[in-house]
């Protein structure tokens, strides 16, 4: 038990890609009894009251894009019995949405932030580990529409 200090360094990164593709078509039955123990076939020559995309060739609504990346150290002392850990913290968040009608670009989201991160793990025996870690998440806001649209 010599009571030595270690380093261990890491990173790492991942990267998400989301496309949303959807289209919907909504028909007026009011005029037709309806439940849900006798459903009434709804035919082509129902009145659609509400078109959203082309059924036969959704387009996307949305995209998103996730990117993450990180650099950290755990310095260990007194045998690995203390564990100090401090880093960094890059994220990237792209998130486009789209009209569901005409397919134009609605909103955009672009943000990216570094952000710490700290950890703290003390080992007072070896069955039990105590441990406190901060560490911050970049979430989308909201966002106004673009001008004009």
């Amino acid at each position: 038990s010599g009571g030595g200090i270690s380093h261990e360094f890491n990173f790492g990164g991942s990267m998400n890609w989301l496309v949303n593709r959807n289209a919907f078509r909504f028909f007026d039955i009011s005029a037709q009894r309806n439940n849900l123990y006798a459903p009434v076939e709804v035919t082509p020559s129902t009145r659609v009251t509400f078109v959203g995309g082309n059924l036969d060739d959704p387009f996307p609504i949305s995209r998103t894009r996730l990117a993450s990346a990180f650099f950290s150290d755990t310095i260990g002392f007194w045998d690995d019995r203390i564990l100090v850990t401090a880093g960094l913290r890059l994220q990237v968040i792209n998130a486009k949405s789209y009209s569901n009608a005409t397919g134009a670009l609605v909103s955009e989201y672009d943000e990216d932030k570094v952000t710490p991160v700290f950890g703290l793990v003390i080992k007072p025996t070896e069955n039990l580990s105590l441990y406190a870690n901060r560490i911050e998440g970049l979430v989308q806001g909201a966002v106004a529409p673009l001008t004009g649209a």
